[in-house]
């Protein structure tokens, strides 16, 4: 409700109180019939007048909550596009070192951000193709594709996610209540595309300082605990979506994820056990227990 409008209420509610509260002492005090039988019928008309007042506000307010909820019904259909586009990525993550497909993932989230998914991060070859064409040659007749590395490709991606977080949260914060601008502002601090720079950088330092050999690094624990920071608030921001806005499309993973002509190929970014010698060694991220789910 408008709060100059409430406030008017508020007063004329008050001012009839008062004149209610005066004209119930005329009438016990006069013994003037005249008098009692006008002072009885303006209570009545006042007593009706703050009836009317008190079921209008109900109204007002009543509706007043049916517009908020419709705002952020619209707010959390808007985030859940850049959700859903988080969701995406990490989806194509677990499925490029996956040994095996299963459909359990499609039940929910919790069953996509399970302990193998970060298992598998840790062997997760950042400098293999992702699952994007950079560019095309025709040579002889035949075409050669080019893939990105993964590492451009979650920058990207990443980096197109945080932005339209900054967007959205610029145009609707206003219309979130406090459960979501909490939620969603912890995605919005969370900046995996620049934990992948620092990344590579480190990663880029520390080759040109060997000496003999060419040694690869594994994803870095920055990383790796952004991402699991990132997994476990998509987790409670889906999980309160769907018993506040029942209406709106939910959070899901792809049900093609597995599907053969979809890059990333199930296992193609998965360290193997013949390359293993060329990357450093390090024990898996215990990322257990962390976990809350």
């Amino acid at each position: 409700m408008n709060p100059k409008l409430r406030r008017l209420i508020i007063q004329l509610t008050l001012i009839t109180s008062l004149i209610l509260l005066i004209l119930v002492i005329i009438f016990f005090a006069s013994k003037n019939e005249d008098i009692r039988s006008f002072s009885l019928n303006l209570i009545t008309e006042l007593v009706g007048f703050v009836i009317i007042v008190f079921i209008l506000e109900r109204i007002l307010n009543k509706y007043r909550e049916l517009e908020g909820l419709e705002k952020m019904n619209f707010v959390a259909s808007q985030f859940n596009k850049v959700f859903q586009g988080y969701v995406n990525t990490l989806a194509d993550i677990y499925k490029a070192t996956s040994t095996e497909a299963t459909d359990e993932i499609f039940k929910d989230l919790k069953k996509l951000f399970n302990e193998d998914f970060f298992k598998q991060l840790d062997n997760f070859d950042i400098d293999s193709h992702g699952p994007v064409i950079d560019k095309v040659e025709k040579i002889n007749d035949e075409f050669k594709f080019h893939f990105k590395p993964w590492h451009e490709v979650l920058i990207n991606r990443f980096e197109e996610h945080e932005k339209m977080m900054e967007s959205y949260f610029e145009k609707y914060s206003a219309w979130m209540n406090n459960d979501m601008m909490k939620m969603y502002s912890g995605v919005l601090d969370i900046k995996i595309s620049n934990s992948i720079r620092a990344h590579k950088r480190y990663e880029q330092l520390r080759l040109e300082e060997q000496e003999e050999g060419f040694v690869k690094y594994r994803i870095s624990v920055s990383c790796g605990y952004h991402i699991f920071a990132l997994a476990n608030t998509l987790i409670t921001i889906d999980e309160y979506n769907r018993s506040a806005f029942s209406s709106v499309e939910q959070i899901a993973v792809n049900k093609n994820l597995w599907a053969n002509h979809i890059a990333p190929g199930i296992g193609e970014s998965l360290i193997s056990d013949e390359d293993e010698k060329n990357y450093i060694p390090r024990g898996l991220m215990d990322y257990s227990k962390l976990s809350k789910f």
